[in-house]
């Protein structure tokens, strides 16, 4: 039977119509620095066991340490190692607090910028505060969601000459691995597992 000209003009409206009712594919975000950032930034408190391994020129053997590391937005970071030490690390704020054989010792970080500086690779990473990190660290981020990698290279002042480089590598939004390459050759290699796994 001949569409008549009713039919035939309305042919392509109904095709529309019908299109509009499928449902749209769902299309990845685009991943980059920015997209990650605002995951970790919504993501909440994290917890994870650690393993450091400390390689210094000076020594045949690495020093190891193993403990859990606990960060509670916005920037508290509290790191304990496990026995037999007694030793607790607290960062919040400008506040280091420190915790060693049953003495507490508290740390004013702006008057330790280098530390303030380091701290906020690892504070402002699981923040998602990208202006803090680019305030101490030019950050650059390669590899896929399934496999990244997120080098920062220390800007002008209290790091430059004292850490070359961090690499800061994971899978999705956890982070497995914590590299410092620090200025005269040691190296720093931290191995992050979640608590629970």
């Amino acid at each position: 039977m001949p569409l008549n000209r009713s039919g035939i003009t309305s042919l392509p409206l109904v095709l529309l119509l019908f299109s509009l009712s499928l449902p749209a594919a769902a299309e990845e975000p685009l991943w980059s620095l920015d997209y990650l950032m605002q995951q970790w930034q919504s993501s909440g408190e994290r917890q994870a066991r650690f393993t450091e391994t400390r390689q210094l020129a000076l020594l045949d053997q690495p020093i190891e340490q193993q403990g859990t590391l606990l960060f509670q937005p916005p920037d508290r970071l509290v790191r304990t190692l496990a026995p037999p030490s007694s030793t607790k690390y607290e960062i919040e704020g400008n506040r280091l607090t420190l915790w060693r054989n049953q003495q507490q010792q508290v740390l004013l970080l702006d008057n330790i910028p280098e530390l303030l500086a380091f701290s906020a690779s690892f504070r402002s990473v699981l923040g998602g505060d990208r202006e803090t990190l680019e305030r101490y660290f030019k950050p650059e981020l390669t590899g896929s969601r399934d496999a990244w990698s997120l080098n920062l290279t220390p800007k002008e002042g209290a790091l430059d000459n004292k850490i070359t480089r961090i690499e800061i590598s994971g899978t999705a939004l956890q982070i497995e691995r914590y590299l410092v390459v620090e200025s005269n050759g040691d190296q720093i290699i931290t191995q992050l597992m979640p608590i629970g796994e």
